[in-house]
């Protein structure tokens, strides 16, 4: 930035990780993660589904080993709390104050997936 206003009013980024430490993970397993599409995602109302309606989105979306799709699961849940209008961080994130990046990674943290679990406006 080069005004000090516009830096002033950039949301302020945060991650959060999801950190997936099961050891017995092939590179194929993650790979199976990476290559999925979640364009579709900014689509659905992914907060209002339930745990095994996700499930069944995911199964669409390719073979995921069990640890890796608990892991999108634990994630999205976060993403839920945080953007529950109770919580504190709710507003600046609705009103993008603050920008959460979810991400899975592996037990070295190394980041194989960015979810866009997104939310605009109440």
């Amino acid at each position: 930035y080069t005004e000090p206003e516009e830096f002033a009013q950039a949301p302020v980024p945060c991650v959060m990780q999801e950190i997936v430490t099961d050891e017995r993970l092939t590179a194929d397993d993650w790979k199976a993660l990476e290559d999925i599409d979640w364009s579709d995602l900014k689509d659905l109302e992914w907060d209002k589904k339930t745990s095994s309606q996700f499930a069944k989105y995911l199964e669409k979306k390719g073979k995921l080993v069990n640890s890796l799709a608990n892991a999108l699961e634990r994630l999205r849940q976060n993403m839920i709390t945080v953007f529950d209008r109770d919580a504190d961080t709710a507003a600046h994130l609705i009103d993008q104050y603050k920008v959460i990046l979810p991400v899975v990674c592996d037990q070295d943290r190394e980041t194989h997936a960015v979810v866009p679990f997104i939310k605009l406006g109440y």
